[in-house]
């Protein structure tokens, strides 16, 4: 009858390893709670739990049942809004991330995240860099953001912007193999194909995601390389 017991237990099982068995713990004291936010945070630790074994469509039914208890919670809203990214839903994503900001402005993460999926998807890039900046001003050295920000102003036409941004951030970060990718776009678009070919090979060798790695083989066949 001791549910903090039970719920310890849960996270234990987990953190041995052994998943089912934490989520089935879960599971068995979702039955016996009532209240809306404690539901909420064990639907959170189950999204969490398969997340861990990489069932990512199991970890979406958790985290928007998570959700139902905390409506208004920004924090589930962009886990929701990224698990969503992961399945290549991006027009899902954006809605939750415009959700995630209305209920907290000042979400430095959602703000980011949603104005990257809009420059990505060629949408309003004024809309895009107002939100960026904003994630900026809560964040002024976050990379992601600067990242953002960089990727709107190539999106702009600002070449010599988004250079400056690409060119400190693969300082900062020169194992990033996104911000290398991203360089050479910016490289290409200034004319500097040579720069661009180079950038391009050092984000190869840095073990992109799969999708990426095939955007940056694509940029490499206009290079010409």
């Amino acid at each position: 009858k001791r549910l903090d017991l039970e719920s310890a237990l849960g996270n234990t099982l987990i953190s041995a390893g052994q998943v089912d068995k934490g989520i089935a713990t879960f599971q068995d004291l979702l039955t016996k709670i009532s209240d809306a936010r404690q539901q909420s945070d064990l639907w959170t630790r189950v999204g969490e739990a398969y997340l861990r074994k990489g069932d990512r469509q199991q970890a979406i039914n958790a985290i928007e049942k998570a959700r139902q208890g905390q409506p208004s919670n920004a924090n589930l809203t962009v886990d929701l809004a990224m698990l969503y990214e992961t399945q290549n839903k991006p027009d899902v994503a954006r809605e939750y991330y415009e959700e995630a900001v209305k209920s907290d402005p000042n979400n430095a993460l959602a703000l980011n995240n949603l104005a990257y999926l809009i420059s990505q998807s060629n949408g309003d890039l004024d809309l895009a860099l107002t939100y960026a900046t904003r994630a900026k001003q809560r964040l002024p050295g976050h990379p992601e953001i600067n990242d953002t920000l960089g990727w709107i102003s190539l999106k702009k036409n600002l070449t010599d912007n988004a250079i400056d941004t690409f060119k400190g951030l693969v300082i900062q970060s020169p194992r990033n193999p996104t911000y290398h990718y991203h360089y050479a776009m910016a490289l290409m678009q200034k004319g500097d194909r040579e720069s661009a070919k180079k950038e391009c090979q050092v984000a190869l060798s840095d073990s992109p995601r799969k999708e990426e790695e095939q955007d940056i083989r694509t940029l490499m066949n206009k290079l010409g390389a």
